[in-house]
């Protein structure tokens, strides 16, 4: 039989840490209420209803399973909340009032803005960070003489997250030459047809991928006010192609590690990464993200898909929380690149898209890498023990593209 233990939490903060915190009692072996609740998902269900201003919380509890309900009143204080469930529980939910709303977010376009610090009529954005003496300093992180490959494979097949497939052609093929007297060389050749963005190809995307709009009736616009119009349906984007970065992007690389860092394998999807877990990382790691720095984060997303199987649309996944914008600018970081396509989703307001794709790119002009594949980065990290490298990313010279497959090189 379940049993049910109310849990007084209506203005009366002791009474709910004291509740929360009771041990199991006798020899039935149920369970208290404290252990119930201490799984992300039990938690935040809790959690939710009591923010949302419940009078009592019941939790009935039967082998391993919990429920939680709240009703009437004002709920204890966020902090009182944090304590009883063990410290702060940022992900996947908030407990205080830094959430940012949607206005937050619009006001960061102006707030955070880039626009016009590297000229008026420039569309590298955040690469300008990436300075000579920058370079240098990565390539100094070249000690080890390995190299990793930070890249997913490039499939054909069609899957639930992968709908619009690459599509591989052979013009010609080793089967046509198939008279023995044929003497010499044979050339088969391939076709290849594709779209990069999306959430199975590891891709950088241009400025020109993204246009903005602030107010109703306002400009929309790319990165530092250059006019949608300019990428063109018929020639495709004459302003902020991805050849832009046909130099290379050369920069020190830095992985942080989210799960290792709260000791899973993967961040379930919907995750939110806050700027906490980003400090938190660096500081488990022993490594500070600086200027001009291409920053990688790892989700685990690709071992949870070996793992459980791909989700329909990749609809859902861990990523950066809109609150990471601040810092992310503050650090003045030159490419954000993900396992995931960097927004955490589902995208909490659809207007922006994902703040980064959105206010990151057309706001800051800060470039992004979707979809990495970290995994192998990860592990040689953990074995070196150091989370900082050379990382060179070689944009294909696409013409008046708005991004394109890459594969990053990691060197140690």
């Amino acid at each position: 039989m379940a049993r049910q233990k109310r849990l007084n939490v209506a203005g009366d903060e002791s009474s709910f840490l004291t509740a929360c915190e009771e041990k199991p009692a006798g020899s039935d072996g149920e369970t208290a209420p404290s252990s119930v609740l201490n799984t992300p998902v039990n938690r935040r269900s809790f959690l939710v209803s009591a923010m949302a201003g419940g009078a009592a919380a019941f939790v009935a509890t039967s082998g391993g399973a919990a429920a939680a309900s709240v009703s009437g009143g004002a709920g204890p204080a966020p902090e009182a909340l944090a304590r009883a469930m063990g410290g702060p529980l940022k992900s996947p939910l908030p407990l205080g009032a830094d959430r940012p709303t949607e206005a937050q977010i619009f006001d960061w376009f102006n707030t955070l803005s880039n626009w016009g610090r590297w000229g008026t009529d420039e569309l590298l954005g955040t690469l300008n960070l990436i300075t000579p003496q920058k370079r240098a300093q990565a390539g100094a992180l070249a000690r080890e003489g390995t190299s990793i490959s930070c890249a997913l494979p490039i499939a054909y097949a069609s899957e639930v997250d992968n709908l619009f497939p690459p599509r591989h052609f052979m013009l010609s093929s080793g089967e046509r030459f198939t008279a023995p007297d044929h003497v010499g060389r044979v050339n088969p050749g391939d076709f290849f047809q594709f779209q990069p963005h999306g959430f199975t190809i590891t891709h950088m995307d241009a400025p020109s991928h993204t246009m903005w709009r602030q107010t109703p009736g306002g400009p929309l616009t790319m990165f530092n006010g250059v006019p949608a119009n300019r990428v063109t349906t018929q020639q495709g984007a004459l302003s902020g192609s991805v050849d832009l970065a046909g130099g290379g992007i050369v920069s020190r690389g830095v992985l942080l590690d989210i799960p290792r860092l709260k000791g899973v394998d993967w961040l379930e999807p919907g995750t939110e990464i806050w700027p906490e877990d980003l400090e938190a990382t660096e500081a488990a790691e022993g490594v500070r993200v600086e200027p001009g720095d291409i920053l990688l984060f790892r989700t685990g997303h690709h071992k949870r898909r070996r793992t459980v199987g791909p989700q329909p649309g990749a609809a859902v996944h861990a990523g950066p929380q809109a609150a990471c914008l601040p810092w992310v600018r503050e650090r003045d970081i030159a490419v954000l690149g993900g396992d995931v396509a960097n927004d955490v989703r589902p995208v909490e307001f659809p207007r922006t898209t994902g703040p980064f794709h959105g206010v990151g790119m057309a706001g800051l002009g800060l470039w992004l890498m979707d979809n990495a594949y970290l995994e192998d980065l990860a592990l040689e990290c953990q074995r070196l023990g150091r989370w900082e490298f050379l990382l060179v990313i070689a944009p294909l010279k696409f013409a008046n593209a708005t991004g394109c497959p890459v594969n990053p090189i990691a060197l140690f």
